[in-house]
């Protein structure tokens, strides 16, 4: 068999590397944007937003870009990477979605950290919409 003939293999090899690279550099600028973001979500009066339709609303704001932007780049682009779609690379991307949301949400912690329980309502809010998008690509791919 030529070193040129794609295999399944092949397409896994390279939604590996692909998953495992994109996490690094997403879990990085999830950290960052929310390092810049921090002043701003601890701004908000209630950790969940109960008390203000306009902290939900900033809540929103920041997670469906973030949810989208891991999406596309963790999963849409992995499976182009692939060169086919499986539930299982379905599977594999949620796990390192999941992962990178909560990663930079603990290492924007680290050095300016989220009051109360905003940074479990950050990386919950982007990790489900990141999911919900994932879904939706999964079957529409079908």
């Amino acid at each position: 068999m030529a070193d040129t003939e794609w295999t399944v293999g092949v397409g896994l090899r390279r939604a590996g590397v692909h998953l495992i690279m994109w996490s690094i550099v997403c879990t990085i600028g999830w950290a960052a944007a929310l390092w810049l973001l921090a002043p701003l979500i601890n701004s908000i009066p209630d950790a969940t937003a109960r008390s203000t339709r306009t902290g939900t609303l900033l809540y929103a704001l920041i997670a469906v870009p973030a949810g989208g932007a891991l999406a596309h780049v963790q999963h849409a682009r992995m499976l182009d990477a692939a060169g086919f779609t499986s539930r299982l690379l379905s599977a594999c991307s949620l796990m390192f979605i999941w992962a990178t949301a909560i990663g930079g949400v603990l290492l924007v912690n680290l050095v300016r950290p989220l009051r109360d329980d905003r940074d479990a309502v950050m990386y919950i809010s982007v990790g489900a919409i990141a999911t919900v998008i994932v879904i939706y690509e999964t079957l529409v791919d079908r």
